[in-house]
């Protein structure tokens, strides 16, 4: 379960966003948008809400934390554009 959980968070990308690296930044910003896309965030998120184990649930928190407004903003988004399909 850790295993997952890193990879997921390594797909997310915790970087910053402050520092410009030519080339480098724009992949990890196409690796973050198909991670988004593909509920990876809203995964993270269910599974802070369900997962008990403390230290586990600490690296999600982390995590999360280190998230701007605009990761969940695009998020929201995102879901909004799935529900009016579904509708």
């Amino acid at each position: 379960m850790r295993a997952t959980i890193e990879s997921l968070i390594l797909l997310g990308g915790k970087y910053d966003r402050k520092m410009y690296i030519p080339g480098e930044t724009r992949e990890n910003d196409k690796i973050r948008k198909i991670f988004m896309e593909s509920c990876g965030l809203v995964a993270l998120l269910v599974m802070t809400a369900k997962i008990k184990i403390t230290d586990i649930r600490l690296i999600l928190i982390d995590f999360l934390e280190n998230l701007e407004l605009v990761d969940y903003e695009y998020q929201l988004l995102l879901l909004d554009c799935w529900k009016e399909k579904l509708l």
